[in-house]
């Protein structure tokens, strides 16, 4: 029975360590080329790991850069989570963001169903729905749409903020997005 529990830990610790590899050997591949251009055999010979474990962990490498973005950014999420005045989560993304800009101007370059703008749409959506939610709101009708329309306004400043070569300070998208915010959900944004 020990014997069954130590190798289960084993097999679930080598599984996360495969993850962690596969995710390594994407960003490493995305700092050099465009995700478009990035093969999973690519990926998997630069992990390490046999594309039966890619395809254990992962649908594709769209879903592997979803896990490398949320990984990255799971902190300034979290935070964008909690009554923390906006301005300064989102400041604290887009320093992070200036700090992966290779790896996310790859991934913004594809044109996939499931490109990065989709995954940054969705990631923040996630985060500003909890955010409402920490208030007592409710994530549905008008506060629902509200918050769809600002996560893809956000997700969608910030690919044209890349797009232009990051023009524009921190401070100063900060606060072209925050000019940007729905009425209906203002006051959860302060």
């Amino acid at each position: 029975m020990l014997c069954a529990l130590e190798c289960g830990l084993t097999k679930g610790a080598n599984m996360a360590e495969s993850k962690r590899q596969l995710a390594g050997a994407l960003e490493q591949l995305m700092e050099q080329k465009p995700l478009d251009q990035v093969r999973v055999s690519e990926i998997v010979a630069l992990a390490g790991v046999s594309k039966q474990t890619f395809y254990h962990h992962f649908t594709d490498k769209y879903d592997l850069m979803e896990y490398c973005f949320r990984d990255m950014f799971s902190q300034q999420f979290d935070r964008m989570t909690t009554l923390a005045p906006f301005g300064e989560c989102y400041l604290d993304f887009l320093t992070r963001c200036r700090q992966r800009k290779t790896f996310l101007r790859n991934g913004f370059t594809s044109q996939d169903v499931n490109s990065l703008y989709r995954v940054m749409h969705h990631a923040l959506r996630d985060a500003y729905g909890k955010r409402v939610r920490v208030c007592g709101a409710p994530d549905e009708g008008a506060v629902g749409f509200c918050l769809d329309f600002f996560s893809k306004g956000c997700a969608g400043c910030t690919r044209h903020w890349f797009d232009q070569g990051m023009d524009f300070s921190n401070e100063q998208l900060v606060e072209l997005i925050s000019l940007c915010i729905p009425a209906g959900i203002a006051k959860y944004f302060q």
